[in-house]
Order: C-alpha cells, then sequence, then structure tokens
C-alpha cells in the first residue's frame, strides 16, 4: 500500500515494513547496502499528521520509528502525497499494549514508547529508573476492540 492508505488504515503502534521493491546489493558494496536499508527498513508507526487547510505548504505525513542498533533510534518521517516507498502492516498493536506520548502533546500524537504489557512498562521503569507518572508522558492502552483508552499507572507500595 502507498503512504496514503497507510495514513489512513494504520493505528498508532502498528509494526510497518516499507521497501522501494528492488533487490539488496551484495554486502562488499557498502554503500549501495547502506542506501538500500535506508529505504527498505522497518519500524513503529508512532505519528500521523494531517493536513493544516489553511497552510498551503503542509502535506500529510507519517512518522515510523526505527532503531539503529541498540541505542539510536530515528524517526522517519514520509510525505504520504509523494513518496514512492510501499508499506506494509506486520503487526497491530494487541489488546493490552501500552502506548506512552508526550503529555503536553494533544493535538498530535506522538508516540514515544510502545510495551506489550503493563509488566513490561515496569520493567523498563525499573531499569531506566523513572516513575512512570512522574516522567512527562501520558498513556493508552488498547482496548479488545482496537481502541486506545487513557491509562494511568497504579503507584506501587514500597515492600520493606
Amino acid at each position: 500500500m502507498k503512504a496514503t492508505e497507510l495514513h489512513k488504515l494504520a493505528p498508532l503502534g502498528a509494526m510497518v515494513r516499507f521497501s522501494n521493491g528492488k533487490p539488496q546489493p551484495p554486502a562488499r558494496h557498502n554503500k549501495k547496502l547502506r542506501a538500500w536499508k535506508s529505504l527498505n527498513d522497518a519500524g513503529r508507526l508512532v505519528k500521523c499528521h494531517s493536513r493544516d487547510a489553511s497552510n498551503e505548504y503542509d502535506r500529510d505525513h507519517i512518522t515510523i520509528q526505527t532503531e539503529n542498533g541498540d541505542v539510536v533510534v530515528v524517526n522517519r518521517i514520509f510525505s504520504a502525497d509523494d513518496t514512492e516507498l510501499d508499506f506494509t502492516i506486520e503487526a497491530m498493536p494487541t489488546p493490552g499494549t501500552i502506548l506512552a506520548h508526550s503529555d503536553y502533546d494533544r493535538d498530535e500524537l506522538e508516540i514515544r514508547h510502545v510495551w506489550n504489557d503493563v509488566a513490561a512498562a515496569r520493567e523498563w521503569e525499573k531499569r531506566r529508573r523513572y516513575k512512570l507518572n512522574k516522567c512527562g508522558l501520558a498513556y493508552l492502552i488498547v482496548g479488545d476492540d482496537g481502541a486506545l483508552n487513557p491509562y494511568t499507572f497504579a503507584e506501587e507500595k514500597e515492600t520493606a
């Protein structure tokens, strides 16, 4: 499907693959392989921007978050109107999936983190030493019907 269809059909948090349809070059061609990988990758759909009718230069676009190694996260922005890439939805967010977004960004949702369930979010909290309720994020949980519902983490009591 094209980016315009993906913009309309895919929910936030979906795993998406994009491709230019060309075969992968041999590994010995470093520059060609790097260029090919930039147009053939996968990631999470984290934002769908709808065009502002009052701004003639504004366009619909989607943002896909890809991981480049263990540390670097790259947000790739694709214009829904003029990208020639093909997109496929590889996995939809399942019920119970937690989506974190910036609390201050109320007009357009941009996902910052995705966890498969509450336990995975709590594990992330322990590793990062953040308190999920106090790190400037708001949360949504994917319901059984696929709807995004507000979610609040209950405070856990410290055990001594």
